[in-house]
């Protein structure tokens, strides 16, 4: 499947952006590579279209977006579970995620 991927660019490695996902929980994601979740941890989160991806990206200005391809998780988690009803619309969680082209 096709969505979008928010990522903070740190010294030319690409990593997890998230307000409430950092430490141990972040993951490296590397250019045309799939990507999967750290051991054990939670789904990988992107988003269903550009508009949605675009309106989280509005209020930081050292992340990228990038268009991936990705596998649809297929575990009973939510993303509403995950973060207890605060994930932006639009945000689907994925078993992995390929960084394909660089958008913003």
């Amino acid at each position: 499947m096709k969505g979008y991927k928010i990522v903070r660019n740190i010294k030319g490695k690409h990593y997890s952006f998230s307000f409430l996902v950092d430490g141990e929980l972040r993951v490296e994601y590397k250019y045309r590579k799939a990507t999967f979740p750290n051991g054990g941890k939670p789904p990988l989160f992107v988003f269903d279209s550009l508009s949605h991806a675009m309106e989280a990206y509005r209020l930081y200005s050292d992340v990228d977006i990038y268009q991936c391809s990705y596998k649809e998780y297929k575990g009973l988690l939510t993303p509403n579970i995950i973060y207890c009803g605060v994930t932006p619309e639009g945000t689907v969680l994925a078993d992995s995620v390929t960084l394909l082209k660089l958008v913003k």
